[in-house]
């Protein structure tokens, strides 16, 4: 008798169910215009999975921020804001200051926008309007381990040096793997002799003091001195160097009714990286190299590097093509780049470092074996010290 009662309710329970789903797909099907509006589609989704960086709303748009208008891969015109990496400077900004460095560790440097005939730069605020621009430009010198600035001494000696005994502030990027240096910041001064196999002299080394050729994410045995005495690190590639080569000032805007004023790009421009009011980086691509731009974080068909204003071996203007539209600062950065010297004679820094290809590989004289050929690699030679047990910096084992 119990099991007949407990079979009723069951079948009672079951006709309960069934009929509330009934009820609901009634409601789903007879609301259906509603529910498109609210339900998740793969475009909604796709924006919300966008970078803090990128909106798709310029009411989204940060108070007091720079945004690169443009279209996404759908059509859609999405705000990308100007990017800031790790700067070196620890005083108050200086646009004219050569040893300015910016770093952005691997994959970051995606994150810049590009700024081209079809974009538009546009700033937001709602209590000012800049009255001026400027565009500091940074060369571009690919791939490092995460220090720059480095001086050299009169016998040609690359190293870095202790502020204080603080650490090697303006030195080194502080999310990187070269953090493992401060552990030396007692010491006044920190030479850097090898990367691999490869001595370290103004060959290997960038305008502003980095090492050039190395290539991205890839973990190289480093010497360095502190006195007479030799430790060796193993530092990993991640970070990508820019630094200061050029600046001028530009005032030009227009009112748009979007609550935002759009920047006028200078026509005398060159493709480059241009830290826009100490804001944030944009990557410029200039109406003639548009089309051999690949849309890569980096285009080897692109001089990103060559100066804008040129000099003679006295340091007079030879060539500024800014005329009336823009006030510009003759200063750029010379090997060695101690932070107070400036530099004009384009016979003592040589313009052709400005055109340097970061990402060819960069070897001494003594590199021509066929040792760094046989592993594939190009770029500086560590094969010396491939089955040595290095310290390092706890970030990885390997060394390719």
């Amino acid at each position: 008798m119990r099991k007949k009662k407990n079979n009723g309710k069951i079948k009672l329970i079951l006709s309960g169910v069934l009929l509330t789903f009934i009820v609901i797909v009634y409601i789903l099907l007879a609301n259906k215009d509603k529910l498109a509006d609210i339900l998740p589609t793969a475009e909604s989704t796709a924006e919300e999975n966008m970078p803090d960086s990128v909106i798709s709303s310029l009411d989204d748009m940060v108070d007091g921020q720079f945004y690169v208008e443009s279209k996404n891969s759908s059509g859609k015109t999405i705000y990308t804001a100007v990017q800031y990496g790790n700067a070196n400077w620890t005083k108050k900004y200086d646009a004219t200051n050569t040893a300015n460095s910016m770093w952005f560790n691997a994959g970051e440097d995606e994150s810049i926008p590009t700024v081209k005939s079809d974009t538009k730069l546009l700033f937001h605020s709602t209590l000012m309007v800049p009255t001026e621009i400027t565009w500091e430009r940074y060369a571009d010198y690919g791939y490092s381990i995460g220090i720059s600035n480095l001086y050299y001494d009169t016998s040609g000696h690359y190293y870095l040096e202790s502020d204080d005994k603080k650490g090697f502030q303006g030195f080194i990027n502080p999310d990187s793997s070269a953090t493992v240096l401060n552990d030396y910041k007692d010491y006044d001064r920190l030479f850097l002799d090898k990367v691999g196999n490869t001595k370290i002299d103004s060959e290997s080394m960038s305008p502003s003091g980095s090492v050039l050729g190395l290539n991205k994410n890839k973990d190289y045995i480093c010497s360095f001195y502190t006195g007479t005495y030799y430790q060796d690190f193993r530092l990993k590639a991640d970070t990508r160097v820019f630094s200061h080569l050029e600046n001028y000032t530009t005032y030009g805007y227009s009112f748009l009714h979007s609550n935002c004023i759009e920047i006028t790009i200078p026509r005398w421009l060159k493709s480059g990286y241009y830290l826009i009011n100490n804001y944030g980086l944009i990557r410029y691509v200039s109406k003639d190299d548009e089309a051999s731009y690949n849309g890569e974080t980096y285009n080897e068909s692109i001089d990103w590097n060559d100066t804008l204003i040129k000099y003679d071996e006295k340091g007079r203007v030879t060539y500024d093509p800014t005329g009336d539209n823009g006030a510009v600062n003759n200063s750029m950065t010379t090997n060695g780049n101690s932070s107070s010297e400036t530099q004009s004679s384009t016979e003592s820094q040589g313009n052709s470092a400005y055109s340097y290809d970061p990402y060819a590989s960069v070897k001494s004289p003594e590199e021509t074996s066929t040792t760094d050929a046989d592993d594939g690699d190009e770029g500086i030679d560590d094969s010396e010290y491939d089955d040595q047990d290095i310290p390092d910096d706890g970030t990885s084992d390997d060394i390719e």
